[in-house]
């Protein structure tokens, strides 16, 4: 997608549980469940170094860590989630906000998918 020659698409996955506030209402929350995520990150590059755009072992390396911290956990007690209600919207643009610094220059995430179980998913698309 976007203006970029090459995109890369990385995956992972992970299992939370999760709740969102005021879902019923104000003060009526959803109630405690959980998901089996599947997260999916997207790298346009213009470049080639050595015929790679972006070295899907560096990125994973950090991806892989992302998964394994959200997996596992309610996410409610990580922040943001601790103030803003796990979406598959705002888990993508948390995925993007921890992800942004560990790509290359002359590189950038066009989109990250959050699926919310195999049906469900919401993209991010951060300003380019």
């Amino acid at each position: 997608m976007g203006k970029f020659k090459y995109e890369i698409r990385i995956d992972g996955m992970f299992e939370s549980a999760h709740f969102l506030y005021d879902y019923y209402g104000p003060g009526k929350n959803e109630p405690v469940h959980g998901h089996t995520y599947q997260a999916e990150l997207f790298i346009g590059s213009n470049k080639l170094k050595n015929g790679i755009s972006v070295d899907f072992v560096e990125i994973r390396k950090e991806f892989d860590k992302l998964m394994n911290d959200l997996d596992h956990i309610c996410l409610n007690v990580r922040p943001p989630f601790s103030q803003i209600s796990p979406t598959a919207e705002n888990i993508a643009e948390y995925i993007f906000d921890c992800m942004k610094t560990y790509v290359h220059e002359g590189a950038r995430i066009t989109q990250v998918k959050v699926w919310e179980g195999p049906k469900n998913y919401a993209s991010f698309f951060p300003e380019l």
